[in-house]
């Protein structure tokens, strides 16, 4: 039962995820070329420039901050590896290397 909570939780918030990503933003770019487009005067101007503006921003920050967390799981996939070929001595993707027997047999005789 305790494995179903966090994703009952997950699904919950993918709607408001959703609104505040992409909704938002969008929302506050239209509000901010409906104002001037309505009467574009020098005093709706500014404040539709504002609007755009932080229209703009919201969707910025939301970019970067899904890029941080990108990087995130990128540097945890690197550690897993690096930790892998500590132990295995070749990389995860690699294939395993043939052992040479013990004595240096590998060496070419003269």
């Amino acid at each position: 039962m305790s494995d179903r909570r966090p994703t009952i939780r997950r699904r919950s918030r993918r709607p408001w995820l959703f609104a505040v990503r992409y909704v938002l933003p969008i929302v506050t770019v239209l509000v901010g070329l409906g104002i001037f487009l309505i009467n574009p005067d020098a005093n709706r101007f500014e404040g539709s420039a504002a609007l755009i503006g932080a229209g703009l921003s919201i969707l910025l920050l939301n970019v970067l901050y899904r890029a941080g967390v990108d990087g995130d799981v990128d540097r945890g996939k690197e550690e897993a590896a690096r930790d892998f070929y500590d132990a295995h001595g070749y990389w995860p993707d690699e294939a395993p290397r043939e052992r040479t027997p013990a004595g240096g047999g590998s060496a070419p005789r003269r």
